[in-house]
């Protein structure tokens, strides 16, 4: 017997700086499509990256 403790992971990075912008963990294992609607919410309230 055992158990299942799952979940996906959502790691997005900057294009032109291969900075971190955003990191979700997601319960389970939801479809992209489902998750999709919350991670475009997320970066919405990220504020942009400056570099120094």
């Amino acid at each position: 017997m055992g158990f299942y403790i799952g979940f996906k992971g959502t790691f997005v990075l900057d294009y032109n700086t291969m900075m971190p912008v955003l990191f979700i963990i997601h319960p389970g294992s939801p479809h992209d499509s489902q998750i999709f609607p919350e991670i475009l919410e997320q970066m919405k309230k990220t504020p942009p990256i400056t570099l120094q």
